[in-house]
């Protein structure tokens, strides 16, 4: 099986983190962004707070195949 990670990176709203939210499977899997090791993905905050612009993310977990995705995040409200 591969890792897989799905999500979004738009602001709810003008107060809102500016960030990504992800659901990642399986849930112990380790989550990197843009080489920054963030731990267990059942450990991650709601929204990961992250600036607007390109980020790469990488899921990977024993037994599976890691799973890589570019994706951008914006600040403005859609």
């Amino acid at each position: 099986g591969s890792a897989a990670a799905s999500g979004s990176g738009t602001a709810a709203a003008a107060s809102a983190t500016i960030g990504a939210s992800l659901s990642v499977t399986p849930e112990n899997a380790s989550v990197t962004i843009d080489d920054n090791g963030l731990g267990p993905a059942n450990e991650l905050a709601a929204v990961i707070a992250l600036a607007p612009g390109l980020h790469t993310l990488v899921v990977s977990a024993p037994g599976y195949k890691a799973y890589r995705a570019e994706f951008s995040v914006t600040d403005k409200v859609e």
